[in-house]
């Protein structure tokens, strides 16, 4: 008799976990074994329930195990990790070190060069004269007043 797998349904808010399945199966296959003797038709499918429980426990034992050893594997992961990133930062180190930041031969280690920056000269300003700085509302003396002035 092969047991056949039903079809796989979406996960809903209203799916049992398998914990609450194989506790509700664990009580039905414990009530039918106590009521055997009106049921005896029951008793293969009994059993087989009885196998399927136990297989179902044996299977979330193994689950616990490899979900803790998966945890271990990922905690050493990023140990590891982060080891390999602080070495990686040393050996550029040495690297830069000898042959420099910005020099072309640092990319035959796969390390990009520092680009060089090249600083501007600073800009000289140059003050307007005060005569262009006058605000538009102060508008400069009339020249026939100027003209007018007796020191010219």
């Amino acid at each position: 008799m092969a047991l056949q797998l039903p079809p796989l349904k979406p996960r809903t808010a209203r799916t049992k976990t398998l914990l609450a399945k194989i506790a509700i199966w664990e009580a039905l296959s414990t009530k039918v074994k106590a009521n055997l003797t009106d049921l005896p038709q029951a008793t293969d499918d009994q059993t087989a329930m009885d196998q399927v429980i136990s297989q179902l426990k044996a299977f979330q034992g193994q689950e616990e195990n490899i979900s803790e050893q998966l945890r271990k594997a990922n905690g050493d992961r990023r140990l590891a990790v982060a080891q390999g990133v602080k070495l990686r930062n040393r050996l550029i180190a040495h690297v830069q070190g000898k042959y420099g930041v910005e020099d072309e031969k640092v990319l035959d280690f796969g390390i990009r060069p520092r680009n060089r920056r090249f600083r501007r000269k600073p800009r000289t300003t140059v003050q307007p004269p005060a005569a262009q700085l006058a605000s538009p509302t102060t508008a400069p003396a009339p020249a026939s007043a100027a003209a007018s002035d007796p020191k010219q």
